[in-house]
């Protein structure tokens, strides 16, 4: 009890003397479990085991307080395979699925479902898994080019299908603007195939 509070009293007056400098080196006893919050009476426990840590400004603050704060990146687990890349492929699938039943999402001549098309893209509703793919491609760091054609394509999707709703009464038809989503639509399937693989993510 008496080296416990020895210890709380030492770690008390570094850290106060330490507050306001860039980084420390400060001692953290080895074996102790990473966490969000380390309590240092916790640490006081493994007797005679000492190693070097370098802990920025907020740890150190942590210290003088009687807890260890250490960053999120060494506490949390890792996924086998993160979220934006399960997105990823998702949203590859959701648009394989749009090509290959075209008629079923888009209708035929009669009937031009512009909603649907724009429903299964993601630029209207918030179930495709499509919804907000702009962002992850950005968090993956995908070529700025590949990026840049992904997003006309799909905003072309978008305003083909929009405006075939509205198109009954115009020189071009709706089914019309429909062909056109559904050529924009097959080639930012060819965008999407080429930004997966230059993510390594394979794709069937």
């Amino acid at each position: 009890q008496i080296r416990t509070m020895r210890l709380l009293l030492v770690l008390g007056v570094i850290g106060g003397a330490a507050a306001f400098a860039p980084t420390h080196v400060l001692p953290l006893l080895h074996g102790a479990r990473s966490s969000p919050a380390l309590s240092v009476l916790a640490c006081a426990s493994n007797k005679n085991e000492w190693g070097p840590l370098t802990l920025s400004r907020r740890a150190v603050v942590g210290f003088a307080s009687g807890v260890v704060v250490l960053p999120r990146s060494s506490w949390a687990a890792t996924p086998s395979v993160d979220e934006d890349t399960k997105q990823l492929v998702a949203g590859y699938n959701t648009l394989t699925d749009l090509v290959q039943n075209w008629v079923k999402y888009a209708g035929d001549k009669e009937e031009a479902k512009g909603d649907s098309v724009r429903r299964q893209v993601g630029t209207v509703g918030g179930k495709s898994a499509l919804v907000g793919i702009r962002k992850v491609l950005v968090r993956k760091n995908v070529d700025i080019d590949l990026m840049e054609e992904f997003g006309n394509k799909l905003t072309a999707i978008d305003a083909n299908a929009y405006a075939a709703m509205f198109a009954a009464s115009g020189k071009k038809r709706g089914y019309q603007f429909m062909e056109d989503a559904f050529k924009d639509t097959k080639d930012l399937k060819s965008v999407y195939e080429q930004i997966l693989q230059s993510l390594d993510i394979p794709f069937k």
